[in-house]
């Protein structure tokens, strides 16, 4: 049985991104695990970075049909130890392309970048560039489809 709900959500997943509108936003209803970052298997450091750094646990996305995404994440961190932290932001999908975003402007005017994470959305995963804006290399999330039960 739960073989033919994996496959129910995948076929809603996939309707849901074939049948969007080019000319406006649209979203979907999904689940998704942290698979890797970078392509390294969980836990692992978001970043190769001098000193200590944050290591991340696990992590799991959802985006539901509000257009909104929500991003609950377990990590060890030097200062605050482990800790789960929950994020809300926006999402756009257009096609099988995604655009998270914050749900509100920068307070600070011209004082922060703007902040979004881009990537592609398949019935199968997301992949997720989470620093589009860095001089570095990309840091991507690689993410799996995770059917309800």
């Amino acid at each position: 049985m739960r073989l033919s709900r994996q496959k129910v959500l995948l076929l809603v997943l996939v309707s849901g991104i074939a049948c969007s509108d080019s000319t406006g936003p649209n979203t979907v209803s999904a689940f998704f695990k942290l698979q890797t970052i970078d392509g390294r298997a969980l836990p692992t450091y978001i970043a190769a970075t001098p000193g200590p750094t944050s290591t991340i646990i696990s992590s799991s996305l959802t985006l539901d049909e509000t257009g909104t995404a929500v991003v609950i994440e377990h990590r060890n961190e030097m200062l605050r130890g482990d800790v789960t932290d929950t994020a809300t932001y926006t999402y756009q999908l257009d096609g099988a392309q995604i655009e998270i975003d914050l749900p509100v402007a920068c307070l600070a005017i011209g004082s922060c970048p703007p902040f979004l994470w881009t990537g592609t959305i398949s019935p199968f995963g997301l992949s997720l560039i989470v620093n589009p804006y860095s001089t570095d290399p990309h840091i991507v999330y690689q993410y799996r489809s995770i059917g309800l039960d």
